[in-house]
């Protein structure tokens, strides 16, 4: 998950202590660290965002060391080695919850906002933890890439070992002491609350889509070629795919405690159809701290969270069909991650282990296996829902009302511009301008196609003439409008991906 969304989940947490029961935004916490300087305190939330991904160590992943618990403790203790630092990187992390509030606040889904804000906080992020960039690539990796290059512990069954090491040392750590003031019991319920707060980064990846059956720790490994000018290996980049592509479109899961939804993942917590995992994972989080405060009392020790998280077996097991193939996929009898045969279809379920990195990241990039979804389009006055982006005679733009009678869209970034693409068969087409304004879908070396710009309220406009915006006309025909302000503008829903989230 981003780190807004991180932050969010503990936010909405209740924390108790002897003598109340406090809502965890409201509290900045004790840390149990030595040195710190007067009045360094982070809240439930800011813990949980920056563990893992900003703090720990380089080089020393929790879930695969020999002491996990020695291996928590020092990327625990990594918080406070520069507190000037966690105030800087706080600080950016401000602006990207200020603009996840203002999509909420406009009634957008945030996935918007974060196809504004692209890569450009994680290269200010790469600064203060010691990087360096020139223009937006990085040419010297701070911690926080170096971390994202070997963050196994936030993917599928590292994720709960990373977490359980945590979890288990908070517990300890609140468990009541003979003779303590109630000061005394109060801070050091705050301690065990920062601890387990930690441990909960990872416990919260395990409800992004993109986290839960990628062969992330695998794929780094088979495929190690490195990257000039990026952290992690060729097979680090190829994990990125399917992260994005899992969390894109989501995945069907269940848990242990009998419940079943669709978990979206990084980027989309806060989008409107996440409603579902939004609960489980502030459920699971919850059970998470109670557990704290349970052993304070004098309770056994539980990993209650853990009867919450998606069934990882589940979700990972190919032969239920119950989801699309992955893109990657460890054969368990060799220990081999294949390949999906076909990675521009979402439907293959055949997987090759004769493949290499380069051609496969090449394929990806050129866009055969962009999420091609069908959108819905809503007027930008009213907010009602107008129907489905679809083609009509003569490969006009139309509007159709229903879902399988629409084409799959995706995002196609060429150069400095930006075209919105119909997933069509023997050739992709490409909105554009035909005659008479009407919008059109048009071929690649034909007429008819133009690059676009997606504005930050979700319409279109033509890139050669800004001011000329998608509307709907009549009979479900959209046009291209000519200056005029009283039309009918249409709402266009397809966030961006990843790789194209720079424009």
């Amino acid at each position: 998950m981003e780190s807004a969304e991180h932050a969010w989940i503990g936010d909405q947490l209740s924390l108790h202590f002897p003598a109340t029961v406090t809502p965890a935004k409201d509290l900045p916490l004790a840390l149990p660290l030595p040195g710190l300087p007067g009045g360094a305190r982070l809240t439930y939330g800011q813990t949980i965002a920056l563990a893992g991904d900003f703090f720990g160590v380089v080089g020393a992943p929790i879930s695969t060391a020999t002491d996990r618990r020695a291996a928590f403790t020092a990327a625990f203790a990594s918080l406070g080695a520069n507190w000037a630092q966690t105030l800087q990187i706080l600080s950016i992390m401000a602006e990207e919850i200020r603009a996840i509030d203002a999509a909420l606040a406009a009634k957008k889904d945030p996935s918007t906002a974060y196809a504004v804000l692209g890569d450009s906080l994680s290269m200010r992020w790469n600064v203060v933890t010691g990087g360096e960039n020139v223009g937006d690539l990085p040419v010297v990796m701070g911690r926080y890439l170096q971390l994202a290059a070997e963050n196994w512990d936030h993917f599928t069954e590292y994720a709960v070992a990373a977490y359980s090491a945590g979890h288990e040392l908070a517990m300890e750590h609140a468990a009541a002491v003979p003779g303590e003031s109630p000061a005394q019991a109060e801070t050091r319920m705050q301690e065990a609350y920062a601890l387990n707060a930690f441990a909960d980064h990872f416990l919260t990846d395990l409800f992004s889509a993109g986290h839960l059956r990628a062969p992330r720790k695998e794929l780094s490994e088979q495929v190690a070629t490195p990257i000039p000018g990026m952290s992690g290996t060729m097979g680090s980049l190829l994990v990125r795919c399917m992260h994005d592509e899992d969390s894109h479109n989501g995945l069907k899961v269940s848990n242990a405690a009998g419940n079943s939804w669709v978990a979206y993942g990084d980027k989309r917590l806060l989008d409107a159809v996440s409603g579902d995992n939004r609960a489980m994972v502030v459920r699971a989080t919850q059970a998470s701290a109670d557990d704290v405060w349970s052993a304070h009392l004098g309770g056994q020790h539980q990993y209650t969270a853990l009867s919450f998280i998606p069934d990882l077996a589940r979700v990972a097991d190919v032969s239920t069909k119950e989801n699309f193939s992955p893109l990657f996929h460890r054969d368990a009898a060799s220990g081999v991650v294949q390949r999906r045969n076909d990675v521009s279809n979402r439907s293959d379920f055949s997987w090759t282990s004769d493949w290499w990195g380069w051609s496969t990241w090449a394929a990806i990039m050129a866009g055969q296996s962009s999420a091609f979804a069908p959108v819905k389009c809503y007027s930008l006055s009213s907010g009602a829902f107008l129907g489905w982006l679809g083609v009509g005679t003569n490969n006009y733009v139309v509007l159709v009302g229903e879902e399988n009678q629409a084409h799959g869209l995706d995002w196609y970034a060429y150069g400095n511009d930006l075209y919105l693409r119909k997933n069509t068969s023997p050739a992709y087409r490409y909105i554009g301008e035909g005659v008479y304004s009407y919008a059109d879908w048009g071929l690649w070396g034909g007429n008819y196609k133009s690059p676009v710009i997606y504005n930050p309220d979700s319409t279109l406009t033509l890139k050669g003439a800004p001011g000329r915006s998608l509307y709907l006309y009549k009979d479900n025909q959209l046009c291209w409008s000519n200056g005029e302000t009283d039309l009918n503008f249409v709402r266009v829903e397809l966030p961006f991906e990843d790789q194209y989230a720079t424009f």
